[in-house]
């Protein structure tokens, strides 16, 4: 519970529920593109070539990235449950990928 959500019934909690989904998953948007940066800025101080493999899973990472703040656009947009349901579903399917990434990549 937070400042926003405490003392209000269902109903009234369910938006700040929402956005703080919403906001959560932005953090993680936040702070897996700051461990990207980082891996690439150490290959680069190492001057470790990039190879295609490196330079395609990087900008499908990125890609990944986008269809996350897609999918988060929509609930903001258009708020309803079905669409809610699919794009938590997507977001934590794209977050498991980039924990894949990171844990091959470390």
């Amino acid at each position: 519970m937070d400042m926003f959500s405490e003392g209000k019934s269902g109903g009234e909690r369910e938006p700040y529920l929402r956005f703080h989904s919403i906001l959560t998953h932005l953090q993680f948007i936040a702070e897996t593109t700051g461990r990207l940066e980082e891996t690439l800025r150490k290959q680069i101080n190492d001057c470790v070539l990039f190879s295609d493999k490196a330079i395609s899973q990087t900008n499908h990472l990125i890609y990944q990235q986008t269809e996350i703040i897609r999918y988060l656009a929509d609930v903001i947009r258009n708020g309803g449950e079905g669409i809610r349901r699919r794009a938590i579903e997507e977001c934590k399917n794209r977050m498991r990928a980039w924990n894949v990434y990171f844990l091959t990549s470390s």
